[in-house]
């Protein structure tokens, strides 16, 4: 193990060496004015090729490669390191001039494609509403597309990986432990061959597993994706408070259009990261830019009117499941600043309740089973918090007189009957 690890560190290393020099490069390029123009529409069309990766199902074959998309991370993570957020447009990514390609029938964050058109057709009505894109604000969002095509659908084949390599391993042993009632039957050969295939499938996985400890669980790597999401972050916490910082909960009812037009994975590739990192990497939690994270989750889940799906909200509530305490003991300090984040004491405990009532119709087929889920990752969460004196006062007010108690606790009723 020891051994492994050394391995793995010296490989990171190397591959970090690999990626700088190609990091040189292309900044060069880019520092050239004669040829950043043709850069950065190399850099977008590798982000407009790529789109389909972020599917569930990609045919490998018509999208880049994982250990290219990574290393093309890195080297924009490097690009967008220094960005300040003051020179970042969030419109950008409806400007008649962006070099993205953002369907119109990607998910919206709130917008329907009817309102997006009409808000689209609005805005491109009147072509000086927009301004010049600047280089800070192309490279943020190639950054923050690149992210989304990248590191997340590797998150995802390394947990699928995970899956198949347990599966082929339990397959492996019961065939081998059900030897003796069947090597002697009409069937032998079949079973023989079937765990030859098994253990061969099972010897390539474990290595490809190997390869992406090394250039998936590199924790400078995903250091740099979270310090990039809090970015992120901030960017959309400033769309729907200006004030933020100083960020006020209820949020203004008024919907900022530039907000509910948002795709979705915005919002979401942040939820999915932190529960990757929560599992697998949970020590990169412990990072100066976690507050924005924890600010976003609180101003998110206490604000589900701003989010139309309502399972976007679950998967931001599961992310203060996974990192409470009692599931993931590594994540207590993140757990602690969650808790007593000055917005959580107050707003969280009635969102909570009102999230709790509101999963019972989620408009999927598959609510029913969905909401126990969901309401389990409440409860736990209710569990901590009960624990924290802070949050007695809008436990007892919400008790006395909140809107969401009663219906809480009539769901509460139903669930346990």
């Amino acid at each position: 193990m020891e051994n492994t690890r050394v391995v793995s560190q010296s490989l990171q290393h190397y591959l970090e060496s690999a990626r700088g020099d190609l990091f040189k490069v292309l900044h060069n390029i880019l520092l050239n004015g004669e040829t950043r123009e043709l850069a950065l529409n190399y850099m977008a069309a590798l982000v407009n090729y790529n789109v389909k990766k972020a599917q569930m199902q990609t045919d490998d074959k018509l999208v880049s490669t994982d250990g290219f998309m990574l290393n093309f991370l890195w080297v924009l993570q490097q690009l967008s390191m220094k960005i300040k957020l003051d020179t970042v447009d969030p419109y950008y990514i409806f400007h008649p001039r962006c070099r993205l390609g953002v369907s119109l029938e990607e998910t919206r964050l709130k917008a329907t494609m009817e309102e997006l058109k009409s808000w689209m057709a609005e805005l491109h009505e009147d072509p000086s509403k927009f301004s010049e894109p600047k280089f800070p604000t192309e490279c943020f969002f190639l950054t923050l597309h690149t992210h989304h095509l990248s590191i997340l659908p590797c998150c995802r084949r390394y947990i699928r990986r995970l899956r198949a390599i347990r599966e082929l391993n339990r397959t492996v042993e019961e065939l081998k432990n059900s030897e003796s009632q069947w090597k002697d039957s009409p069937l032998a050969s079949r079973h023989r061959e079937m765990l030859k295939r098994c253990k061969t499938q099972l010897k390539k996985l474990v290595r490809a597993k190997a390869c992406a400890d090394v250039g998936l669980l590199d924790e400078n790597l995903l250091r740099r994706s979270l310090q990039f999401y809090s970015t992120v972050i901030q960017l959309i916490l400033r769309m729907v408070d200006p004030a933020y910082p100083n960020i006020t909960l209820p949020l203004n009812p008024e919907i900022p259009k530039s907000f509910a037009a948002l795709p979705e994975f915005y919002v979401e590739d942040v939820a999915e990261f932190l529960l990757f990192v929560v599992q697998y990497s949970p020590q990169v939690l412990y990072e100066p830019c976690v507050q924005d994270v924890v600010t976003f989750l609180v101003v998110f889940i206490c604000s589900q009117h701003y989010i139309r799906n309502p399972y976007l909200i679950a998967k931001l509530v599961e992310v203060l499941f996974v990192t409470n305490p009692a599931v993931q003991p590594r994540t207590q300090r993140f757990s602690e600043m969650m808790e007593n984040h000055p917005l959580s004491i107050k707003h969280l405990v009635p969102a909570l309740m009102k999230f709790y009532t509101d999963v019972e119709h989620t408009g999927a087929t598959s609510e029913f089973y969905d909401k126990f889920t969901i309401r389990y990752h409440i409860s736990t969460i209710f569990k901590s918090l009960w624990q924290n004196i802070a949050h007695h006062g809008t436990f007892m007010e919400e008790f006395n007189s909140g809107k969401q108690f009663v219906r809480y606790i009539n769901m509460l009723i139903n669930d346990t009957t």
